[in-house]
Order: C-alpha cells, then structure tokens, then sequence
C-alpha cells in the first residue's frame, strides 16, 4: 500500500509546490483525509490531534511551542542556563526586558547607558512586524505584548548594508534531544546603506534586514544563500570557517536553553511526541567585530520562495534543498521509520536512520564534543546520557549520585516535606511523591531505583511515565541549587555568595514531628515541579512559619502573633507541653518575631484534625 501524505493547502503556492514534487517523486500519494502517514501543516493542531496519532506517523510540529517561539521566554532561557552554566560562556542574545514586569529594571538600565539603543518587538509576532527603534522611552507601551531588546548597532556590512543571516534547525525528539543544522541558509540584506543619523532611525530599511518587510513594501534588496555569504567573507580576507563554528555553538547553546521549558509543555498535553519532529528558522547577527548573536527564533519559517527571494536563483535553489533533505532525514521514503520505547538501545536505532538520510543536515546534538556544552543543561538527563556518551568520550555512561544538598533542612509536613534553603531564603514545598523521592535520595538510593519502587507503588498512571516525572523533579531541584554538586544553581542575592559554604540557621520544630515512610497516591504518580515560596527579608528578627497540615497547596502569608499563639495553644500536641508561664514567655518571644502561614502542599491529609508546627528560624 502506498505511503499517504497531507499538505496544508493555505501555505504559500510555492512551498505547497515544492511538498508535493518531492513527496510525490518517492511513492507518495496526497490524501485529504485522516489516513496520512505524514502530514505537514501551517499552524499547530489540536492537542487531540496529537493524542490521536498512531505509531509510525510523522508530523512536522510539537504540540506547545511557545519555548520556541515567545521573543521573551528565548531570552529568559538563555539568561537562566548562563547563569546555571557558570558564566563560562561569553553572552549570545541581547539583553531584553518583557513589560510589564522588567520595565523597571529596563528604564534603569537605559539610564546607566544613554547612548544605547533599543528596539521594541511584539513577543509573539514575526516577519519583522511592528518593530521600530526607540527614541523616546516614556513612550514604551507596558502590556504584555511588548518587549524591549538591547539594539546591536554596531553591526558587520556588506557594501555598506546591515545583513542578517537565517539558519535552519531541526529537532527531531526533545529527550533525547536530538537536533541537527542544514549547510544551506539565507543571507537577507536591508536594502539602503546602513548609518547612525538619527534621521533614519526610523527607516526600517535601514536597520531591519528582513525579507518579509522588504517584499511587503516593494523595496528592491539584495540577497544570497550561506555558501554565497561565505565566499563574501573569504574576499574579505575574514576566517569564516570560525565565523561558522561560533554560530553552531551559539545555535547549541539556544537550543539547550530551550529544551527543558519545551519538553515540560509538550509532556502537559499527554500524547505521543515520537511522531513529532520542529524545523525552525533563527536569526543571527553578526557585529562588526564578528561576534554572532542570536536575535530570535521562528517556528515553522516560511520555506516558499517569493518575489524577494527570485532575485537570487540560489536562494530558491537553497530552500529546495532543504525541504528535500528534512524530508529524506525524517524518513519520506526510506521504508518505516524504527519504533522508539524508553531504552536507549531503540534511540541509538532512530538516530542511525536519521543519520543514514541527513544529506545537508549537520547534526548538533549529540557529537563528538558534546562534553564542552553540558553545562548549558540544569542535569542530564537519562537517554541524554547515553547518546552522548556513545557520541563523546568525554561524558561518563553512568549517572553520578545525586542527593540533597548539605545546607537544606527538610521537615515533614503532612504527608510530604518543607524543604528549608537559607541562600535565597526560600522555602520549598514537596508533595508525598516528590517527599518520596528527596527521602530516596537522602539515603542514597538511586534514581533508577526510586523510580523503580514508585511505579510498584502506583497502581494506575496515566500521561507521562514516572521515570519522565521524576526527572522532571530531578532536573527542577538541580536548576534551583537543590541537589549536591549544583550549589551554584541557587539564585543569591549577591553573585559572590557560595550557597554551599553558608549554614543554614536551624529550623526548631515545636510540635509533633510526622515521620516514617509517606503516603503514595494509587492514582497517578502526582508528581509536580517542586513549588518554590519566596520569604519576605527579615533584618534582625526570628523568622517563625506557622505551618498547617489541614490540605489546600502551598502557600504563604504574613500572620499575627495572636494568631500564632492562638493556633498554638489549641493545638493538641501543645496543650501538655506548654505550661502558662511558658505560653506567656512564647506570647512574648512571638510579638519580636517575623510570622508567615504555610499551608501544607497537596496530597497531606489532616488526621485527626488541626496539625500544626511550628517552624522557627532562630536569631
């Protein structure tokens, strides 16, 4: 039976064009039912659509993309794996604030440099729309839509016009990540000479170079494809061959930062995402000292070729292969593509037939020097590991130990835990099952073996598996300096604190203490990332965190002593352990003190009525 394929008719003549000559030319048969074994679609299905597809078939989308394509979550992720990298890399995306929330800081950063310029882009648009340099900054609008990016205005020219260069990743599996590069890219040129005048910073074709715009309003401009860019450079006597390499490695780096945001959403639909595979378009800027930045991602770029891209026959030339060697790389016929399951051993499969059908695709994950970009991840992952190391002689096959870090302190609440860190002065809520696993650790059990004991322990699971939750669990506690050996994650107040080297103040419970082994859910595994619960600074008082166990999710909120003491003395485990002159001397210590109310985190359960501890952090 021949293979069977769907092609969104609303993309643009020629894209739908070049789809159906290369699909057709191996066998395939264009259907416009629900009987395809590939699809390709202009916009995102439904998250039914997903849970609705069966094994084998291919479709040329995630489910969630906004990792990839909200302007500001791609700074913000690129900014957090920085940091939980260490600061060993040099930066590769501009600095940009999202309004509302970063106005502030934006407008006392612009005052620190006046000189600098900015752009204001919508977050969620593309095609260069609605971007304009900024010249007055009290008229930045501060809703949501808007964002603010630090303007590289130093730019490298071509004959005296600014140029942007588009690249074209693949992803092909989110965990593993498995994620290559296409040879083949376009180089976009503005379309009049670039200058600093203050009265063209409100020309765009001055100082954006993207073909969208410059189609849109009939300007003539120049462009070529990478291989054509580059022997630009050679003439200028420029390396480009290193030129090439920083921006594979920018490109990584971008990639990585994104991977744990977009598994976590595409995981929260609940469907299959092994069918699933994302071609993206990024843009990368070169500045006169020829340093690449990353300015933004798009998902799905256009592949058509329009009346800017005709002026350059290898530009039409350029996107025709790479349409033909995704297809080739995704498997469009080259027989079934192999089934994957949870072991390594059906991946290393998967990724030999993507490799057999790369053609102009470079893949960029894992390789032989995946090693030099693992900091860029929070922790690697299971199958992450094992890809790579087969790739990289220098990632070890076997998992390091993981536990708790020394300077938390974790007292039970209910049926799960309130984790103590002193470092950010934060407070962390476990539900049972994540409690489960911070136990596990503490006394050095295994992750395989925890998640090993957990799935008995569960009698029905549905949507992701316990293995995906709890290293999902895994990877949010090392990204927040949680777990030994990733100290450095925690967020501090000064970039020269070493959380690792602060003792924490004791956290004195008065109360009854609830331990043994906690209570696992019989419906799902229920685990969640683990809730983190800013505390307010205290300055030379106690700190005092009147927890209930009574249910509801975690929260926090400023209390009153009476309340405190209130709550004490009805307590029953307090009733014989508080004698009236020692209420009194409580009465008193409490009015010194910093009170908060901690509701216990989901799944505790309240026997026999109120329980409360108290939890104290002394002077």
């Amino acid at each position: 039976m021949a293979m069977r394929y769907f092609v969104d008719p609303r993309l643009p003549d020629s894209e739908v064009a070049t789809l159906h000559r290369v699909l057709q030319s191996v066998g395939y048969r264009q259907t416009e039912g629900d009987d395809w074994d590939f699809y390709w679609d202009g916009v995102v299905p439904s998250g039914d659509f997903f849970r609705a597809l069966a094994p084998g078939q291919r479709v040329n989308c995630f489910p969630a993309l906004d990792a990839f394509s909200v302007k500001s979550d791609l700074h913000d992720n690129i900014v957090e794996s920085d940091r939980v990298a260490g600061k060993i890399f040099r930066r590769i995306h501009p600095h940009s604030f999202s309004m509302p929330d970063d106005y502030k800081a934006w407008r006392a950063q612009a005052k620190l440099d006046p000189d600098q310029l900015w752009l204001l882009k919508p977050k969620a648009l593309g095609g260069g729309r609605e971007i304009e340099l900024i010249r007055e900054p009290d008229t930045v609008p501060r809703d949501h839509k808007w964002m603010v990016q630090e303007y590289i205005s130093r730019p490298h020219l071509l004959s005296g016009l600014k140029y942007g260069l588009r690249f074209f990743p693949l992803i092909t599996a989110l965990d593993p990540l498995l994620c290559y590069l296409h040879t083949d890219g376009v180089c976009k040129m503005a379309s009049r000479p670039y200058t600093l005048d203050p009265a063209s910073l409100d020309d765009r074709f001055v100082h954006v170079a993207n073909a969208s715009l410059q189609h849109r309003h009939q300007e003539v401009a120049r462009a070529t494809d990478l291989h054509g860019y580059r022997n630009q450079l050679r003439e200028l006597s420029i390396d480009d061959e290193k030129l090439f390499s920083e921006i594979r490695a920018a490109i990584l780096r971008m990639l990585l930062a994104l991977r744990e945001q977009a598994l976590l959403e595409n995981r929260a639909v609940r469907c299959r995402l092994d069918g699933c595979y994302l071609l993206l378009g990024v843009d990368v800027l070169v500045d006169e000292d020829l340093r690449p930045w990353i300015i933004e991602c798009n998902v799905n770029p256009a592949l058509g070729v329009g009346p800017y891209d005709r002026a350059a026959t290898e530009i039409v030339t350029a996107k025709d292969r790479i349409v033909t060697d995704l297809l080739s790389l995704v498997g469009v016929g080259r027989g079934a593509v192999p089934d994957i399951g949870p072991d390594p051993t059906s991946w290393r499969v998967r990724t030999e037939h993507e490799l057999a059908g790369a053609r102009g695709w470079e893949r960029l994950w894992p390789t032989t020097d995946s090693d030099r970009f693992v900091p860029c991840l929070p922790l690697l992952r299971p199958l992450d590991r094992a890809l790579a190391s087969d790739a990289c002689a220098g990632i070890a096959p076997s998992e390091p130990a993981l536990r708790p870090a020394e300077h938390l302190q974790a007292t039970p609440l209910g049926d799960g835990l309130v984790v103590y860190d002193c470092t950010p002065n934060r407070l962390y809520a476990l539900n049972a099952s994540a409690a489960a696993v911070w136990l596990g650790l503490a006394e050095g059990i295994e992750p395989a073996s925890l998640i090993d004991e957990l799935s008995e322990a569960v009698v029905e699971v549905t949507g992701p598996s316990i293995a995906g939750e709890v290293w999902d669990l895994l990877v949010a506690w090392a990204q927040r300096g949680l777990l030994a050996g990733f100290e450095r994650n925690a967020e501090s107040s000064s970039e020269s604190d070493d959380p690792s080297s602060r003792e924490a103040a004791p956290l004195t419970v008065l109360g009854r203490r609830r331990g043994g082994l906690l209570i696992i859910p019989t419906s799902g595994c229920g685990l969640e990332e683990t809730a983190p619960i800013e505390l307010p600074p205290v300055s030379g008082r106690r700190l005092v965190l009147l927890a209930s166990a009574a249910g509801g999710r975690a929260t926090l909120r400023l209390g009153s002593p009476a309340a405190a003491l209130d709550a004490l003395l009805t307590a029953p485990e307090a009733r014989t352990a508080l004698s009236s002159a020692g209420a009194a001397s409580l009465a008193t210590w409490l009015d010194r003190a910093e009170i908060f109310e901690l509701a216990a985190p989901d799944g505790a359960s309240g026997e026999g009525g109120r329980l409360l501890n108290l939890l104290a952090s002394s002077e």
